[in-house]
């Protein structure tokens, strides 16, 4: 038996490096962190221990979605139902891409009941009943598993209405959001207004207007429908356009939306 030494010293040369390799491997392997007394796991610190002692806070019960109650009355300024209409509830006002999360048609007592599943961090939606003097775009706070609020009425609305959110875009201030496309216009006014637009000289008591004549608007100049499509008779140059005073008058002019 013969060795050749020309043959085994590349041989000895391979298997020192990978002997070197594996102690340099070993030396550098992180430890695993295990709890100890002397080594206690930290939840933040990324590893498996430290996400097993992690702690849920108390109340927390995993849930995504809550399931609320709709409760919606919409009511004429003389307090009588409006039958019959539509009313969406978005995530988001619809100007700005908000998307459907319920919808239905009031009934006999101008009231839109039902179930809505909501995403749990959901605090408010927005409703808006397709109607001709009645507030749209709503903003109403998801209060105790409900979604309550009044639209119109003697008040103009009640229940968990929030008037002044941005998610409705009631409140956006001039020059920004979506009106900041308008062209530029200078407007004089006879009075101070609230944070809605209302002015705060209007004549009190204010007129009373039955649901029957929003009807008639309503049927008049229909959501969505322009005029000059479905109603090219309205402007016609025999249409009167103009109010034609005589003698020395006051003039009342009572509004009945802002949209």
């Amino acid at each position: 038996f013969t060795l050749n030494l020309r043959t085994m010293i590349p041989m000895f040369r391979t298997l020192l490096v990978v002997v070197v390799g594996c102690i340099f491997f070993l030396s550098c392997k992180k430890t695993a962190n295990i709890p100890s007394p002397d080594n206690p796991a930290n939840p933040n610190d990324g590893t498996l221990n430290g996400l097993l002692s992690m702690v849920t806070p108390a109340g927390f019960n995993y849930q995504t979605e809550q399931k609320v109650r709709v409760d919606v009355t919409v009511l004429a300024p003389d307090n009588s139902p409006i039958r019959n209409i539509p009313v969406a509830i978005w995530d988001k006002s619809s100007s700005v891409g908000g998307k459907i999360l319920f919808r239905g048609i009031t009934n006999n007592s101008g009231k839109l009941t039902g179930d809505l599943m909501l995403l749990s961090f959901m605090q408010q939606v927005v409703v808006d009943p397709a109607y001709i003097g009645v507030i749209r775009n709503a903003v109403v706070a998801v209060s105790s598993g409900s979604i309550f609020c009044t639209l119109g009425g003697s008040t103009g609305y009640a229940g968990n209405v929030v008037p002044d959110s941005p998610l409705g875009e009631r409140g956006v201030a001039p020059g920004k959001g979506h009106i900041a496309n308008r062209p530029l216009a200078v407007y004089s006014y006879l009075g101070t207004y609230d944070n809605q637009g209302k002015p705060n000289y209007l004549v009190t008591p204010n007129d009373v207007i039955q649901a029957s004549f929003l009807e008639n608007i309503n049927a008049s100049l229909p959501e969505r429908m322009p005029v000059m499509t479905y109603h090219p008779d309205y402007l016609t140059s025999t249409a009167e356009t103009n109010l034609h005073i005589t003698a020395l008058s006051d003039v009342w002019i009572t509004f009945l939306t802002t949209h």
